[in-house]
């Protein structure tokens, strides 16, 4: 018999080598009697069986062993996987007895119905029975002697027990409570129904021990049934049948006539769990609102489970709608959020792969990725180039596993790393990630089709890439790249502004001055550059009054440094007030920057304001000229103290070496 408490992992090998034998054993290669023979085969094992099950078992053990992170219960999970995922005879030469295919087939069947929980397919228990099953199919598939005395004989005496389990039984209830009477055959065809896979291996008296305990749980069955009228809608009308199916001992019936059920129960109960979730979503945007964004985590962490009674896969929905919120509210106040956002993808990718459910898993990874790429356009260093690394990672992954429109927002968003990568490269490696991206938005424009916003939101991007491009070009291909630029962002703006988009009809509006700007600078047009001073200048008043500290910063900055170069070919009246001017605003924006823990963003705008510090120091060369460099150089002390690498960091050591060395002069 199998040993149920002691060992499960060598029960259920024993049951994969029964399983294995049957497909070149004679009999029927089909039919509910040939689980119950696979079963008894695995209970009483002939020799040459039970020596490669033991051979396997000591092969499985060491799997188990080599494993981290499996539950506590993982012996009897892999137990219940196995027999949930049994394949017929039939089943198995469908699949040209391939212990690949074998052991993906029976992971198909472990369905809600079998594993309502979830907990059979975790992460972690379907790479436990792929490794085991699928080494142990494989030499079970590739040989028969194992099964030699699977003898027609022996065959015919196993099918011939396990059809008694298909026999009809009269009369249960009054059987179970006087089994004194009963004879040895109907005490072992109860057994046999009770889950007793060799009774004729017992004595009577063990038979009728084993009965006994048995009516105990037969009547209290009938009572917990009984007890389920009236808890859920329309469940009545199947308790009669599932009455019926206990009483002729048909335990499939009466577990398929509940299951039935569950979905009407779980519909009972999806008010009151979403009213439940909506009071700590509530109380998770006040937590935001007081920037506590690890108290909001934990909430919706918690309301996200809740729906597990629902559907083992809502959590997971749930988690990818919160991930959504969290990231969106990164995106205004920054990285501390978004780094919620990052951990609630990463609770959804820890147990759920593209087997489990494509489309989770693919809206997983690109949610993983926005968060990876808006924490790493900030952070510095190593940390910047391992997050957008990993970012570009989780868009690449999404794109190959998607279709349609997540694979263009994939492809876009690619892009959007790509222009991040660039901006901290040097040539000729930041051009050809450049033309990675534009490639990568032009892709993503035609597969989003007549979606007008999402179209907007590549040409954005392709117009930024065009524009970034520009500044490592020269003549002719340096005023295309700003035409072509101009154009993308032109584009978008019209069609932010046809459907009513008037937040990002705005960001696409700051970039087209942007590259009016540029052109300024290299025309030598200041016409131009006062046109673009004005609109960043409307922009910085639109992200203020919206109350979008990240992209008000943004514009500040980008507003101090076209008055910074303003200034450069000013009249002399105007440069001190354009100075002035720049270093208020790129004040602002690296106040906000060091506030919110973006330190290369910060940097660059410390650089810049220490430069404005500077111009004035030559323009105005008064006894204040040393209290201005004196700033300029806290400015870039505190950009070095950031402990950035890369281009941007060179700029800054220099611009302190060149303060310093004026500081120095006039002393």
């Amino acid at each position: 018999m199998f040993n149920r408490q002691t060992d499960n992992l060598a029960n259920a090998v024993r049951l994969l080598v029964a399983m294995g034998g049957f497909a070149s054993a004679p009999g029927p290669k089909s039919g509910l009697a040939v689980y119950d023979a696979i079963r008894k085969v695995a209970a009483r094992p002939p020799n040459s069986l039970a020596r490669m099950a033991d051979a396997l078992t000591d092969a499985a053990r060491g799997v188990f062993a080599s494993l981290s992170g499996l539950p506590m219960h993982a012996d009897v999970l892999f137990a219940q996987m196995v027999d949930a995922g049994l394949l017929t005879p039939q089943e198995i030469v469908a699949y040209d007895m391939d212990a690949v295919a074998c052991t993906k087939a029976m992971l198909e069947k472990i369905t809600d119905e079998s594993d309502p929980t979830g907990e059979m397919r975790r992460d972690e228990m379907r790479l436990l029975f792929t490794r085991i099953t699928q080494t142990a199919l494989e030499p079970l598939l590739a040989t028969t002697e194992y099964a030699a005395d699977l003898t027609p004989a022996f065959m015919a005496e196993i099918l011939q027990m396990a059809h008694r389990t298909e026999r009809k039984i009269d009369d249960v209830a009054e059987k179970l409570d006087n089994l004194q009477a009963q004879t040895r055959d109907t005490l072992e065809a109860l057994a046999l129904r009770f889950g007793e896979l060799a009774p004729e291996a017992l004595t009577v008296s063990d038979l009728r021990g084993f009965l006994i305990e048995k009516a105990q749980d037969y009547r209290a069955l009938r009572q917990e049934v009984e007890a389920l009228r009236g808890t859920a809608p329309r469940i009545d009308n199947v308790l009669s049948a599932v009455e019926e199916a206990i009483e002729a001992l048909d335990f499939d019936e009466a577990e398929r006539l509940l299951a039935s059920t569950r979905d009407t129960s779980a519909e009972a109960l999806r008010k009151p769990i979403e009213d439940h979730a909506r009071i700590i979503e509530t109380q998770a945007r006040i937590a935001l609102m007081r920037g506590r964004p690890e108290r909001a985590f934990t909430l919706v962490s918690g309301a996200a489970d809740s729906f597990a009674l629902l559907d083992p896969l809502e959590p997971f929905r749930r988690r990818l709608g919160y991930a959504r919120t969290f990231h969106d509210y990164g995106e205004r106040f920054g990285a501390p959020v978004t780094e919620m956002a990052m951990r609630l993808t990463q609770a959804i990718l820890e147990r759920v792969d593209s087997d489990t459910d494509r489309a989770i898993f693919c809206e997983a990874q690109n949610l993983l990725g926005l968060s990876l790429l808006s924490l790493g356009r900030f952070a510095a260093g190593d940390t910047g180039h391992d997050l957008l690394g990993r970012a570009a990672a989780a868009f690449t992954l999404t794109a190959s596993e998607s279709e349609g429109h997540l694979r263009a927002a994939a492809l876009d968003h690619l892009s959007l790393v790509r222009v991040t990568q660039a901006q901290r490269s040097a040539p000729p490696a930041r051009a050809d990630l450049l033309r990675a991206s534009i490639k990568g938005s032009g892709e993503a424009i035609e597969l989003f089709g007549d979606d007008l916003s999402s179209q907007a939101r590549a040409l954005n991007n392709l117009g930024n890439a065009h524009l970034l491009l520009a500044d490592e070009l020269e003549g002719r291909g340096l005023a295309e790249a700003l035409d072509q630029a101009f154009a993308a962002l032109d584009r978008a703006t019209r069609l932010f502004g046809e459907i009513g988009d008037v937040m990002n009809m705005a960001g696409a509006r700051f970039g087209v001055a942007t590259v009016i700007e540029r052109q300024a600078t290299v025309f030598g047009d200041p016409s131009r550059r006062n046109k673009a001073i004005n609109e960043f200048q409307l922009a910085l008043q639109f992200y203020r009054e919206r109350d979008m500290p990240q992209d008000a910063a943004m514009a500040a900055g980008t507003l101090g440094s076209a008055l910074l170069t303003h200034a450069t070919n000013a009249p002399a009246e105007l440069i001190a007030p354009l100075l002035i001017a720049a270093g208020s605003a790129l004040g602002e924006a690296a106040v906000h920057y060091r506030e919110t823990g973006q330190p290369l963003a910060e940097m660059t705008l410390l650089r810049n304001l220490a430069l404005s510090e500077e111009m004035r120091a030559a323009a105005e060369p008064t006894a204040n000229t040393a209290g201005l460099l004196e700033r300029a150089q806290t400015h870039l002390r505190r950009a070095v103290k950031l402990d950035a690498s890369g281009a941007e960091a060179e700029h800054v050591r220099a611009a302190l070496d060149r303060v310093q060395s004026k500081l120095a002069a006039l002393s």
